[in-house]
C-alpha cells in the first residue's frame, strides 16, 4: 500500500514538473551507463530537508487539528 502511495505521487511530481503530457515518459526515462544517479547532490539534499521541514510542519498541523475535528460534534 506504502509503494503505491509513494509511486502516485511521484506520478503526480513529474506531471506537475514536465507537464501531464510529458512527466510519464521523462520519469520513465533511463541514464546512461556509468552516468550519476543525480548530477548535483547538493540540490538533492536541499530538496529533501526542504520536504522533510514541510511534511514535519503538515504533520503537526494535521495532529492539531484531528482533536479538534473529533470534538466537533460534541460542540454542535
Amino acid at each position: 500500500m506504502h509503494r503505491k502511495l509513494l509511486d502516485s505521487s511521484v506520478d503526480l511530481v513529474g506531471k506537475l514538473l514536465f507537464g501531464f503530457g510529458n512527466g510519464p515518459s521523462v520519469l520513465q526515462a533511463v541514464r546512461p551507463s556509468g552516468q550519476p544517479l543525480v548530477d548535483d547532490w547538493d540540490c538533492l539534499k536541499r530538496m529533501v530537508k526542504l520536504e522533510t521541514s514541510l511534511y514535519s510542519a503538515y504533520r503537526e498541523l494535521t495532529s492539531a487539528i484531528t482533536p479538534l475535528r473529533s470534538n466537533s460534534s460534541i460542540l454542535s
